[in-house]
């Protein structure tokens, strides 16, 4: 009977002694849960901050792309039209640096768009602006038209044409379009719409028979 009473102290005990016991192990769990909670919405304010850097960051990036990527419906490079270079000749520079230079100025509009009545770089060449602007950044005044330009100077055989020249081209019996010789038999003009500046074979058979003659400006 003694016994029993001392097992029933001892139980009584346990129990009184239980929520002690477990009341740390209560508030570390607690503690864990208050300390998980805080971290997860500092991570999420950090998250929140850099948000807004990211998407600046991206804007940028997407602005960056745009101003790389062409412009759509921009012209091919080749029909942009090249600054115009006055050239202004040196008193003192001699024929053959003239040729070079008109050659040189002549090649300076290659892929340009041929254009109708152009005389300009900004707007485009026919054949005559074309000779025409050309001889007009050394200095030297050509009439407008090709049947204008095929009365001035001097004639020169076909064999003798030097860097320069004026080469010609009948559209029936009448003068209807011109070059400028360049060398080795190709001359460099501005042939038609639908066409660009460039540069032929006077040996080529169509040039070969629509050849209507030379004329030299330069001596």
């Amino acid at each position: 009977m003694g016994r029993f009473r001392l097992c029933i102290l001892v139980l009584a005990m346990l129990a009184v002694a239980a929520p002690v016991w477990s009341a740390p192990a209560a508030n570390n769990r607690n503690q864990q849960q208050v300390r998980s909670q805080q971290q997860a919405r500092n991570q999420q304010q950090v998250r929140n901050q850099q948000q807004p850097n990211r998407n600046q960051q991206q804007a940028r990036n997407q602005r960056s792309n745009r101003g790389q990527q062409p412009t759509v419906g921009q012209p091919a490079a080749r029909n942009a039209a090249p600054a115009q270079v006055a050239v202004k000749v040196p008193p003192h520079m001699n024929d053959r640096q003239l040729r070079e230079q008109i050659v040189h100025t002549a090649f300076s509009q290659l892929g340009l768009s041929y254009q109708r009545g152009g005389t300009t770089p900004r707007h485009g060449f026919d054949c005559s602006g074309f000779t025409n602007w050309v001889y007009a950044m050394v200095d030297v005044s050509l009439p407008r038209t090709s049947r204008e330009q095929f009365a001035i100077g001097s004639a020169v055989d076909k064999a003798e044409l030097a860097p320069g020249d004026l080469v010609f081209f009948r559209y029936g019996r009448n003068i209807g379009h011109v070059g400028l010789y360049v060398d080795n038999g190709y001359f460099i003009h501005s042939p038609n719409k639908n066409s660009e500046i460039m540069i032929s074979s006077l040996s080529a058979a169509g040039w070969v028979r629509s050849y209507a003659g030379a004329r030299r400006v330069v001596p």
